[in-house]
This record gives C-alpha cells, sequence and structure tokens, in this order.
C-alpha cells in the first residue's frame, strides 16, 4: 500500500489522481483488467458500503440516499451508483414476485 493508501482505505472520497476522470473514463477502465481506476472504485465501493450500513443501522433506509449527496466528483459517483445498483438487485431478488 501507498502513503496515502493506509489513511484512505475507509474514506469515502476519491484519491486526487482519480478525481478528474469523466464518467466515461470510469467505466472503461473498470473494464481492464488490474485498472488503477477499478480498484479505486472497488475502494470507493466498499467505503460507501460500510457507510450505508451503518447509517441503515442507526437510522433508516430513506437516510441512507443521503450518501449521494456526499458525493463530489465523477469517479465518486459511479462507486455510488455501482453500490446503489447492487443494493437494488440485491433487495428486488428478496422480494415476492407478484401474483400477475
Amino acid at each position: 500500500m501507498g502513503e496515502d493508501d493506509a489513511e484512505n482505505v475507509r474514506s469515502t472520497k476519491a484519491r486526487a489522481k482519480f478525481r478528474g476522470l469523466s464518467e466515461a473514463e470510469v467505466f472503461l477502465e473498470m473494464e481492464i483488467e488490474n485498472s488503477h481506476v477499478a480498484a479505486e472504485v472497488t475502494r470507493l465501493v466498499a467505503a460507501y458500503f460500510c457507510k450505508f450500513k451503518t447509517i441503515i443501522e442507526d437510522q433508516c433506509l430513506a437516510a441512507a440516499s443521503m450518501i449521494v449527496l456526499a458525493v463530489s466528483c465523477r469517479i465518486e459517483k459511479v462507486a455510488v451508483f455501482t453500490l446503489l445498483t447492487f443494493v437494488e438487485k440485491e433487495l428486488l431478488a428478496g422480494r415476492p414476485r407478484p401474483w400477475n
């Protein structure tokens, strides 16, 4: 781990070197094996998940939407989008199917 990695592991703020990337660049990098950008998105998703889980445990699901307001750059937006897509799919997978 680099010097800033140890301090940044649980931070929901992207590292400075990734903050200027466009969403398209982030999504493209996520397709590349061993991409540093993809690793940063993974780290951010994990950090947001920890924050999301804590908020839900302490408050409620509606309050968890507040993590979206903390996003300050495109890579963070991609990470939150990735997390919320996962959570939505998992929640919908557990719901009973409608009768019709």
